[in-house]
């Protein structure tokens, strides 16, 4: 992991009691004795590709460069590490401007399986610091927006600054936890972002490039100037690039200003405590203070000497630590410096919110919601709606029943082998330890031998009301196995489609491939799934943490034999060995896990729009967008903007039998909302999205981790006073999916060879949006659900919305045609309804011409029709 740490705050910071001592460069190109760069050891000679050109630059000379001069390539060995890193430069545009269609290329890495790339995008005025395992992606990508917005979709909003006619400073940084870039000491974002989970460190290739090439996408003759170049082993944190900056503009003479002082600050609800860090900026020694001194007071309020607090100070950082308010509003925190000659006093206004949420058990009451029945045991035999789980005296599964079809060809089987001889089972059993309406729980053991080895693995199996049954394996000594394979033998007639999690823009679904044996395979992914038009069997898994072949393209199978179609589960092969804490835990649910609402297929959705409803007859359920008419939610915030307005507007709506859903979301919240300081960096995922709509561009819309209780306890409680406050109907839930991380503070994430690797939050995502539903229906008994999760249906959290809604990742791929890119059989397998237990909705992404078109619409609903129309009676 990086070293970073991070806290709310005009910047954000780490270094609290130490001083930010100068980071040293691997490399500086400084151009002021030609093209060569310079290390410890000596120079380091560079290759001009074309003919660059030496200046007058910010400091010296600087490097004219463009695709009618040249630029410059180095040797990227003992420069450039692919695990972390940092590029720093100072750039000046020359015949441009930063919302010009047109690439950029500052910095490039070239020749290898894996690419560094600092570089102005095509479209707007944003800078991305791209890092990928290989130039195909997935790619991570830290962003800068500059604040020439009228180009920029995604700079509806404040920047953090413009980026003027004169030199600014640039530094692209990347690492485990995700890229930045940071304008002139000003981070683009508040947090690292990180899109996707590489698999190991960067491979950069022996070159990289310094200048401003074009890319052949878009041709131009515009040029830079680049000055300053340094390259850093490692991510370099805020502080410190803010000192660079710093050191540079103000030429080692660094005054205590506003510019320079930064005020950051953290919170612990069961302390009641504010931790307050400030930095100087690295300000000259002359200016180094004698006393630091902290408050915290409603805001623009007199402070009186009984309220300042004693701050340590360092070499350039204080650190202190100041009451929590007992009530919720604004207040400042006061800053006070004092230096030999003056007294430098510094304010910044922060929000303490209302933690009456704080330890809430709302929504955990043990009971079976609506529409589930009872949970019903007979021996080993569990039944609930529509389904059955027997197990005989099998510490697995024996049979599961969907629908009243049998599901299984065969009992759950594990193939081990200990030192290649296979492990013959020679006895197995299981006993309920206990069971009531909601959940049953019992424990198996299977005494197996090979050779002279006898072996013993124990089975604990929760199965819950509404199908989900969750299975831990546990060997008394697991480091013996040579090979282990899980294998769950689905019938032939049951398994005619297949839908599993993929890292692609779409899940893979479709037809099961035909033929014998192996059809398909996949390295580790957290589902998959097998059935039929009508009900099927689902499985998962958070981590392949205990599966020492995950990443093996042979990890999971699909095997095809006779009348038989396998889930085949490889977690260990020859060569491979288990750890002494090897517990393998997965979870199957069989589909259907509901019945479908009364009447579904007269659900009309229709969006909410200058505060009214779209014309469309029968339309009954309207949805409308954070933000929508200023009176929405910020960014899915459970919070109106106007509460009055929208409560009106709910109330209209209700007289015409709308049910009225603001845009909400479980699994993200934007990084502005006032209890981000407290818990933000316990709940922060690494994702955030690139579209903060309506606030500062260095915030963000962040992947919480479900993982978190106090995040649990928070959404549940303010939703909730959310719905009450405005009399909702229901909510539309957005990305309704669980997130991976590699972050330790997220409960996520574990270590593999000296690397970080993440896991999923499924199972407590899954607990999240069943405690919501019991919020929900004690508001309300109809209330209505909508959740987004285009291209991948995860069932067990699914299970506790109404309807669900596929189809955005065709957005921007699809022209006229909807079966080019959407086949029978995926449309099957996918997005209908019936097999899942969930009203099915789909986004319609036909391009902006073809939606005005006839033929197109009429094309996919026809192809909706013949795929609904072949069904069974719902029951």
């Amino acid at each position: 992991m990086s070293k970073w740490k991070y806290s709310f705050g005009v910047l954000l910071t780490t270094m609290l009691t130490t001083s930010v001592i100068a980071v040293k460069p691997v490399m500086t190109i400084d151009f002021d004795d030609g093209f060569d760069g310079r290390t410890e050891v000596g120079k380091v000679k560079a290759t001009a590709v074309g003919n660059p050109k030496l200046v007058p630059g910010k400091f010296g000379k600087a490097l004219e460069s463009g695709p009618d001069t040249g630029y410059l390539e180095f040797p990227a060995s003992g420069a450039l590490n692919g695990k972390e890193g940092s590029v720093e430069m100072w750039i000046k545009r020359v015949g441009w401007k930063p919302d010009d269609n047109e690439f950029h290329v500052f910095f490039e890495t070239l020749g290898g399986k894996g690419w560094l790339v600092l570089y102005k995008f095509c479209s707007g005025s944003r800078v991305f610091m791209l890092s990928g395992q290989s130039h195909a992606g997935p790619h991570n990508m830290g962003v800068y927006t500059t604040g020439y917005n009228h180009r920029d979709t995604y700079a509806r909003h404040k920047s953090p600054q413009k980026w003027g006619d004169d030199w600014a400073h640039f530094v692209g940084t990347w690492s485990e936890d995700g890229n930045m870039v940071y304008m002139n000491g000003i981070p683009g974002k508040l947090f690292p972002r990180k899109e996707f989970y590489v698999k190991g460190r960067i491979e950069p290739g022996p070159v990289f490039r310094i200048g401003d090439e074009p890319w052949p996408v878009i041709p131009r003759t515009s040029s830079s100037l680049i000055d300053g170049v340094k390259i850093y082993d490692r991510a370099l944190t805020p502080k410190e690039v803010a000192e660079c900056y710093n050191k540079a503009v103000y030429n080692g003479k660094i005054p205590l200003s506003e510019k320079t002082v930064q005020i950051n600050y953290s919170g612990d609800v069961a302390k009641k405590q504010l931790m307050v860090d400030v930095f100087t900026g690295s300000a000259d020694p002359d200016e180094n203070p004698t006393v630091v001194q902290g408050a915290i007071v409603p805001a623009k309020s007199q402070i009186s000497d009984s309220d300042w607090r004693q701050f340590a100070y360092k070499s350039g950082s204080a650190d202190g630590v100041l009451p929590l308010p007992s009530k919720a509003g604004k207040y400042d925190i006061a800053v006070r410096i004092k230096t030999q000659d003056k007294i430098f006093d510094m304010r910044r206004e922060v929000e303490i919110p209302d933690f009456s949420w704080y330890g809430n058990k709302l929504g955990l009451e043990h009971k079976v919601l609506e529409p589930w029945t009872p949970l019903m045991v007979d021996g080993t035999a569990v039944k609930c709606w529509g389904r059955e789980y027997s197990f005989g005296n099998s510490a697995l599964p024996e049979q599961i029943i969907s629908k009243g079809k049998e599901l299984l060809a065969s009992p759950v089987i594990i193939d081990a082998k200990i030192n290649g001889t296979p492990v013959k089972w020679v006895t197995q059993n299981i006993k309920k330890i206990s069971a009531d309406e909601v959940a049953a729980e019992f424990m198996g053991e299977l005494i197996g031998q090979a050779g002279n080895h006898k072996i013993k693995l124990q089975t604990k199996i929760t199965i819950e009301y509404d199908g989900f049954m969750l299975i831990d394996i546990i060997a008394d000594n697991p480091e013996v196995f040579s090979a282990f394979s899980l294998d769950i033998p689905v019938r032939l007639e049951r398994a005619l489609y297949h839908h599993r999690y993929s890292t692609l823009r779409s899940g893979v679904a479709g037809n099961v491939p035909a033929g014998q044996g192996v059809v398909d395979k996949s390295d580790f992914m957290p589902f998959t799934w097998l059935g039929d038009n009508d009900r099927g069997l689902f499985w998962c898994c958070e981590t392949d943490q205990f599966w020492p072949n995950g990443e093996n393209n042979n990890a999971f199978e699909e095997v095809r034999d006779g009348n038989t179609v396998s889930m085949r589960f490889n977690l260990l092969k020859s060569g491979q060995k288990f750890g002494k804490d090897w517990k393998y835990e997965f979870a199957l649910q069989a589909t259907p896990v509901k019945p479908l609402p009364k009447n579904w297929r007269k659900f009309r959705f229709t969006m909410w729009e200058k505060n009214h409803m779209r014309d469309w007859p029968g339309g009954n359920v309207g949805l409308f967008n954070w933000g929508a008419n200023g009176i929405g939610s910020k960014f899915g915030y459970p919070e109106s903007e106007d509460p009055p307005a929208l409560k009106e507007q709910i109330k209209i709506t209700q007289a015409r039998n709308y049910k009225l859903l603001p845009y909400l979301n479980v699994s993200c919240q934007p990084t502005f909302c006032s209890e981000w300081p407290f818990f933000g960096d316990k709940w922060r995922m690494g994702y955030l999205d690139l579209d903060p709509v309506c606030i500062d561009r260095r915030q963000g819309y962040a992947a919480v981790s479900t993982n978190n209780k106090e995040y649990r306890d928070f959404v549940t409680w303010k939703l909730d006073q959310y719905r009450r406050a405005m009399d909702l109907d229901g909510e539309y839930h957005d990305n309704t999916f669980p997130y991976l991380s590699n972050r330790p503070e997220t409960g996520c994430g574990y270590v593999r060879n000296g690397e970080r690797r993440p896991s999923f939050t499924i199972f407590s995502t899954r607990a999240l949006l069943r405690r919501n539903r019991a919020a929900m229906q004690a508001f309300k008994k109809d209330y209505f659900v909508f959740a987004h999760m285009s291209s991948k249906v995860w069932i067990p959290l699914l299970a506790y919305e109404d309807a669900m809604v596929d189809g955005e990742h065709f957005r921007g791929r699809i022209k006229d045609n909807y079966p080019e890119l959407l086949p029978m059989d995926m449309f099957r397998a996918e997005y209908m309804g019936r097999q899942w237990g969930l009203i099915p909705v789909m986004l319609l992404e036909l391009s902006p011409e073809n939606t005005k078109k006839i033929e197109p619409t009429r094309g996919i609903v026809t192809m909706c029709m013949l795929c609904l129309l072949y069904t069974s009676p719902s029951p």
